[in-house]
């Protein structure tokens, strides 16, 4: 039950976390590129993998903060339905370059910012 509570717990934080950076990175930016899910689901793969690094090294959290932050904060701060979406506007918009751009830029920054992150943990 108290995995349950700090995972719900975490979710609520992660999702109003995302939302409220969202908007913020969106109020400053052109709009013309996703950036506030880009800069999110950079930041959680660097975060998640940093945590895979740590405990590969033994440095592992205890199970209700574990849940809370890598299943509950990290589940809900990252988003690969906004993603999705935003993707699919943008095609939808005739913005091909800009899609294809956000595509290749989310996977190939998410992979590096996710093993960044790993090593950063594996050698702390």
């Amino acid at each position: 039950m108290l995995l349950l509570l700090g995972t719900g717990i975490g979710g609520f934080c992660g999702a109003v976390a995302r939302y409220c950076l969202g908007n913020l990175v969106m109020a400053r930016w052109n709009k013309k590129f996703p950036l506030g899910t880009f800069l999110i689901n950079i930041t959680g793969a660097f975060i998640l993998c940093f945590l895979l690094g740590l405990s590969v090294r033994g440095r592992t959290l205890p199970p209700v903060l574990n849940a809370a932050i890598a299943t509950g904060f990290l589940g809900a701060f990252t988003t690969f339905s906004t993603f999705s979406l935003e993707s699919v506007q943008l095609f939808e918009g005739g913005r091909w370059l800009t899609a294809l751009g956000y595509l290749f830029g989310t996977v190939f920054f998410g992979l590096f910012s996710g093993w960044f992150g790993y090593l950063v943990g594996i050698n702390i």
